[in-house]
């Protein structure tokens, strides 16, 4: 379900798949955007999800797939490197409403390594 702020105005849910130097660089910027709230995160590191946890507070999940499930998360933000992408090109996208793209930013239901 998409939330609105104060003033009516859509705000996009990020999850963000990958939490390593990319994340790094792209997280603060994503979360001073006043539509745009960071409210999971998926990688295969357990270091990195407890520091996002603490740092972000939102949802941390240990695949893509529990990452594109939860139904707080609209959009997801591909913070991996290429090779660990690639295969993804073809995948469906969770909802008609889940925006998709082909470069960094694309929400996906199937697996790719974190």
């Amino acid at each position: 379900m998409a939330i609105n702020d104060t003033e009516g105005r859509p705000i996009l849910r990020f999850g963000v798949l990958g939490l390593g130097q990319a994340a790094a660089q792209a997280l603060p910027a994503l979360a001073a955007h006043p539509n745009i709230r960071i409210t999971a995160a998926a990688d295969v590191r357990q270091v990195a999800l407890d520091k996002f946890a603490q740092e972000y507070g939102g949802q941390t999940h240990r695949s893509v797939e529990e990452l594109c499930a939860s139904a707080d998360v609209d959009v997801v933000h591909i913070a991996t490197p290429t090779t660990c992408t690639s295969n993804t090109r073809s995948l469906p996208s969770r909802t008609a409403s889940t925006s998709c793209s082909r470069s960094r930013w694309r929400c996906h239901s199937k697996t790719a390594t974190a």
